[in-house]
């Protein structure tokens, strides 16, 4: 399902994400979504060496929807 078809209530959204730690590339250690490229209901760890590692923005997404929060 697409973004905005999820998330209706999102006029604008900017999710950004920095990971560190060994194994993390430098030159791709942020992650920026927007409006026009959402992030999807889960990101992935980058590192190589990660399984199974990230988190669900789609739940803190929810999240924010329902107890009407600009921020997190």
């Amino acid at each position: 399902m697409p973004f905005k078809e999820a998330f209706p209530q999102i006029q604008d959204i900017t999710v950004r994400v920095e990971e560190s730690g060994k194994g993390v590339y430098e030159d791709f250690n942020i992650l920026l979504y927007t409006i026009d490229n959402p992030p999807g209901e889960y990101i992935d760890c980058s590192n190589p060496l990660c399984y199974g590692g990230g988190f669900s923005i789609g739940q803190i997404l929810r999240q924010m929807v329902r107890d009407k929060k600009n921020t997190f």
